[in-house]
């Protein structure tokens, strides 16, 4: 197993522990890439199994104790193995529909797998110490470790001195390749003095390299002595929400029901103006509805995305989570209830949320009125730590008006009446 720091540090650990909470199914290694890493974890292949959770959970583990790679992959292969996650297999291609066989877990993929993120999050962890202490240690230096096994182009980098906050960090802070061992370490005006070192010149453009990604056929130019998908800086949080776009963008267009998934989990790391109406979010709740409901109703395994709450209307019956679902179970109930719904009603839920009348209906619930002819009532429900949103109720109005000014009635009388209309 190769060399890797193993000592643990709070922002590494918090660093590996938060990409835990936007899990990324994923058929390819180049489907998640580059900086999309940052706020999300991914394995490739991974996508059909339940795997994920049990791999980062044994990666967390290990950053925190510093377990070693016998240890990690001892406890986690039985896991990954009575799940069927193991082995060569037969798998249909998405793309295509045709089947092919494939390598699913093995020692050689979980030993990558462990290298990566330990690597990685090490990384997280250091850029954001360094960033807090860059008044006292203005500069990053690179540095490689001097043996055969370095690559040419980091050996050349090794002793580059620059600003903690130089344009040339965002491509090559290390790592900048699989295993590479390279670190970047801060350092004062009084380590320049003391060694002697200066300040480099501003590194010279080495150029690209044209690379197209297996994956996405997309055709990408990556900087000369970093591997495809490593030219960025894992721990820069400040493009975390164009990130979370580019990730959506890429996620949906993975196949029912993974686009579902992709769209919930991706929503919770873009700004508020793509969450907003007429922001990526809405949008793609609205299209995928329109265009996968019949899909999905088929073989219903995931929650369905139906509406984007306002961070207000969320709030108010603490919620954090901002997409308002309906569950499986909730659509065979509503399958029983309400057998005359279609796509059409159900596609009419994002509406309700953004444009029809609000009425709260207890602390954890509230209704939409989409008050029109062919309006609907939906109702949304925050779950007890208000980290999910659920659609627990859609029915169509009644058209006759006397009939629909009963039903408004009777929402507006719920158990802590109040109406805001917008």
């Amino acid at each position: 197993m190769a060399d890797f720091p193993r000592i643990p540090f709070d922002e590494a650990i918090e660093a590996l522990r938060r990409r835990g909470t936007n899990l990324f199914p994923s058929d390819h290694w180049a489907t998640v890439w580059q900086e999309q890493h940052h706020s999300g974890f991914t394995v490739a292949r991974s996508a059909g199994f339940d795997i994920l959770k049990d791999i980062h959970g044994a990666l967390v583990s290990a950053r925190e104790n510093g377990t070693t790679f016998a240890d990690f992959k001892r406890d986690l292969i039985p896991t990954l193995q009575k799940k069927g996650w193991w082995g060569r297999t037969a798998v249909i291609d998405p793309e295509t529909g045709e089947e092919r066989t494939v390598q699913l877990g093995s020692v050689r993929r979980l030993e990558i797998i462990f290298d990566v993120n330990m690597r990685v999050s090490y990384a997280q962890g250091r850029w954001e110490q360094q960033q807090d202490l860059k008044d006292a240690f203005p500069y990053l230096r690179y540095e490689g470790i001097l043996d055969s096994k370095i690559r040419p182009q980091h050996r050349r980098w090794h002793g580059t001195i620059l600003p903690a906050d130089h344009p040339w960090w965002r491509t090559h802070y290390p790592p900048n390749g699989w295993k590479c061992r390279c670190d970047a370490v801060a350092v004062s005006d009084d380590d320049l003095q003391r060694y002697g070192w200066k300040v480099s010149d501003d590194p010279e453009d080495e150029g690209t390299v044209t690379w197209v990604n297996p994956a996405t056929g997309e055709v990408v130019d990556v900087p000369v002595g970093i591997d495809p998908g490593w030219a960025y800086n894992p721990g820069d949080t400040d493009r975390a929400a164009q990130l979370g776009r580019v990730m959506l963008e890429k996620l949906a267009k993975l196949p029912v029901p993974l686009e579902a998934t992709a769209i919930m989990q991706a929503a919770p790391l873009l700004p508020e103006t793509e969450l907003a109406p007429g922001g990526l979010a809405p949008e793609m709740v609205r299209r995928f509805v329109r265009d996968c409901f019949d899909e999905w109703a088929e073989n219903p395994t995931v929650p369905l995305p139906l509406a984007v709450l306002s961070a207000d209307d969320a709030a108010s019956i603490g919620a954090t989570a901002r997409i308002a679902c309906l569950s499986p179970a909730s659509y065979v109930k509503q399958k029983s209830h309400h057998p005359e719904l279609t796509a059409a009603d159900y596609s009419l839920a994002a509406d309700a949320v953004e444009k029809g009348e609000k009425y709260r209906q207890n602390k954890k619930n509230l209704a939409f009125v989409l008050n029109r002819p062919e309006g609907v009532v939906v109702i949304v429900k925050a779950t007890r730590i208000g980290d999910e949103l659920y659609v627990t109720s859609l029915r169509r109005l009644s058209r006759k008006d006397d009939k629909r000014k009963l039903e408004v009635e009777r929402l507006k009388k719920g158990p802590t009446a109040g109406a805001t209309k917008r």
